[in-house]
Parts: structure tokens; C-alpha cells; sequence
């Protein structure tokens, strides 16, 4: 069975998969993923509503904090360069480090 892997950053990052478990060369749709992770976390119990933008928001933030340059976060995540919402995700790391933010290194 062929795996699934990101080797070429220019392809999509999550496919399709065929009923014969046979991975697909088109990738799934934002809608698509969106509901997978919605169902995962009800599966999960979690009692939050998980959605694609919660793991949109939370690959931005992060990479944020491993220090990352925001127009390169833009690129990736296809927010506008001087995207409010993206600049939201920035002042969230940017306003707390780990002296000042007792979340922060818990696994949350």
C-alpha cells in the first residue's frame, strides 16, 4: 500500500484516499478537511467545537512562536500579508512569553 508523504511542498498536503485504500495524487478540499477535524474532536469528546480554522489558527500561532517571519506564516497559511487575523495570531505570542503566560509549555 502506497503511503501517504509530503515530499514535494507544491502538492497537497492531505489526499484522498480511494475505498481500496489506494492513496489519490488530488488533494481533499479545505470543506473537507474542515469536517474530518470537526469529527475527530466529537469523537474525541472534546467539548469544544474543533473546525479547520482551529488547526489553521494553531499552526499559525505557533509558528509564530518558534519565531517565524509572519510574511512566510502568510504564504503558508494563505492569509493576506497584513492580515488582521493574522496579526491577531502575532500579538497573541508576541504580547506573552513563558515568564508571563502560565499556559504556556502545559501541552495545551
Amino acid at each position: 500500500m502506497e503511503r501517504a508523504q509530503i515530499t514535494d511542498p507544491e502538492r497537497h498536503a492531505f489526499r484522498s484516499i480511494h475505498a481500496s485504500g489506494a492513496v489519490q495524487p488530488k488533494g481533499i478540499t479545505r470543506g473537507r478537511v474542515g469536517d474530518i477535524i470537526t469529527a475527530a474532536g466529537a469523537r474525541a469528546r472534546i467539548p469544544v467545537l474543533f473546525t479547520g480554522h482551529s488547526v489553521r489558527s494553531g499552526m499559525a500561532t505557533e509558528a509564530r512562536r518558534a519565531k517565524k517571519d509572519p510574511n512566510a506564516i502568510a504564504q503558508i497559511t494563505g492569509h493576506m500579508p497584513n492580515s488582521s487575523v493574522l496579526h491577531g495570531y502575532m500579538q497573541i505570542v508576541d504580547r506573552w512569553d513563558e515568564q508571563d503566560n502560565a499556559l504556556i509549555g502545559i501541552g495545551l
